[in-house]
């Protein structure tokens, strides 16, 4: 994965090859072939892996710090070369099955995981039982990703602390 990870950070999506991966690595392409089948399949596991290393889950006992810490990790991972040519490579290349396919898995995946954040909250008394754990996510994701890929702006800690009370505040329900 170092040199997928690698070579997608120095060239973007359209310039990285399974032959290019396998020189950097030191294997042949066969080897890439069989066990990932294709680029998209080194980018998705690629996506995944740095998912998990990137954007932890944070448990702080406060659903707004989690929020934050979460939106915080999305945006200095967008922040990255690494991560941006990830994220161009999802939204750059949707229309490709295989690309959907991974997109599909990767958001699957980071919505079921981030669901806890929620679910502890509820536990807490800081949501209502029928909040929507995958909305909650998604509206912090969106707004950071706007913000990261689509304008290209910094993610500044004002911008964070507003979109946190702004979807507690819309979850939590008339006070």
């Amino acid at each position: 994965m170092g040199a997928t990870r690698e070579l997608l950070g120095e060239t973007g999506f359209a310039d990285l090859t399974v032959e290019r991966v396998a020189e950097r690595s030191g294997v042949h392409k066969t080897t890439i072939y069989r066990r990932w089948g294709s680029r998209a399949g080194l980018v998705g596991a690629a996506l995944a892996a740095r998912g998990q290393q990137e954007v932890p889950i944070p448990d702080t006992g406060d659903l707004r710090a989690d929020l934050a810490a979460i939106a915080r990790s999305v945006g200095d991972n967008l922040a990255s070369p690494l991560g941006r040519a990830m994220a161009q490579a999802l939204v750059g290349h949707a229309d490709d099955p295989e690309i959907a396919g991974i997109s599909e898995d990767f958001w699957g995946a980071r919505f079921a995981a981030t669901a806890v954040v929620v679910e502890r909250a509820v536990e807490r008394g800081e949501l209502p039982p029928d909040a929507d754990p995958r909305l909650a996510v998604e509206l912090v994701v969106a707004a950071i990703w706007f913000r990261s890929i689509v304008t290209r702006e910094t993610v500044a800690d004002d911008l964070v602390a507003t979109v946190v009370e702004v979807i507690v505040g819309g979850l939590a329900g008339p006070g």
